[in-house]
């Protein structure tokens, strides 16, 4: 149920419906909890590279990997 919740979340910040989610989305879910992406390379470097992601856009997989961590 948990992993679907995380689904949904993500699902609701794919604006554009691209099965990922930029750091623009991602940013605005993290303002939700309080926090932010500076900038473009603290988002390659902390988020895309460590967790399942294409080049600039975080998966499904990656975010709830993410939210894991």
């Amino acid at each position: 149920m948990f992993s679907a919740t995380l689904g949904d979340i993500f699902n609701k910040f794919d604006l554009v419906i691209s099965n990922s989610i930029d750091m623009k989305e991602f940013k605005g879910f993290l303002e939700i909890l309080g926090k932010t992406v500076k900038n473009e390379l603290e988002w390659k470097a902390n988020y895309c590279a460590k967790f399942n992601s294409f080049e600039d856009a975080m998966t499904a997989k990656g975010f709830r990997e993410w939210w894991k961590a």
